[in-house]
C-alpha cells in the first residue's frame, strides 16, 4: 500500500467522522437539548485524547503481556516493570519494545529454567552481536542495565521476523524483555 494512499484513507476517515460530529452537534442545538448539545462533541474529543494518550504511552500491563506472549511464561502478580520505552508502529505494524521487569526469585529461577529447556529459545553468542544495542527503545529502558547480565536468549521468528530478547540480570531478581518486528 502507498504511503499517499494511506494518508488519503486516514485523511477520509477523519473528515467524515467530523462531519457526522458537526450535523448531531447543530441537530441538537436546533432542539430542546440546546445547553447540554456541546457534551456530545466534548465527549469525543475526551475519548480520543485518552485514545492517544494510552497509544502513545502503553501501562505496565502491555509490557507483562507481551513478556507472557513471547516468553511463553506466565508472569505471576509479584512482577513489577521497573523501566519501559516502546517505538510507536508505523503504518505497516512495525515497532519495538524493551522492558526490565522485576521478579521475585522464585520466578526468576522458574523462568530461567523455563527458557534454557525451551527449544524455541537459543543462548546469544558471548560478543552478543545479535542484540539490537543500536535500537532506541532498547537504550532508553536497558542502557545502564546492559553491563549487569548474567546470561541472554534469543528467539527468531522468521515466519514474522520478529525477535524476540530475553537477558536475565545478575541481581537475581531482573530481567529485560525485548521484541522487535521491524
Amino acid at each position: 500500500m502507498k504511503l499517499w494512499f494511506a494518508i488519503f484513507v486516514v485523511l477520509f476517515i477523519v473528515s467524515a467522522a467530523f462531519l457526522v460530529i458537526s450535523m448531531i452537534y447543530r441537530y441538537l442545538r436546533k432542539g430542546r437539548l440546546r445547553k447540554v448539545a456541546f457534551i456530545f462533541p466534548l465527549s469525543i474529543v475526551m475519548f480520543v485524547v485518552f485514545t492517544v494518550y494510552q497509544a502513545l504511552n502503553p501501562g505496565d500491563g502491555f509490557y507483562l503481556d507481551e513478556f507472557k506472549d513471547n516468553a511463553g511464561y506466565k508472569v505471576l502478580h509479584a512482577a513489577k516493570v521497573v523501566k519501559m520505552s516502546a517505538s510507536y508502529p508505523d503504518l505497516y505494524g512495525k515497532y519495538s519494545s524493551c522492558a526490565v521487569i522485576k521478579l521475585d526469585v522464585a520466578d526468576y529461577d522458574s523462568l530461567l529454567q523455563h527458557i534454557k529447556t525451551d527449544s524455541s529459545f537459543r543462548t546469544a553468542p558471548g560478543n552478543i552481536e545479535v542484540l539490537p544495542s543500536s535500537d532506541a527503545n532498547f537504550k532508553k529502558a536497558a542502557g545502564n542495565e546492559r553491563t549487569h547480565f548474567s546470561s541472554a536468549s534469543i528467539k527468531v521468528t522468521d515466519s514474522t521476523h520478529s525477535r524476540y530478547l530475553i537477558e536475565f540480570l545478575n541481581d537475581g531478581s531482573s530481567v529485560v524483555s525485548f521484541f522487535s518486528n521491524k
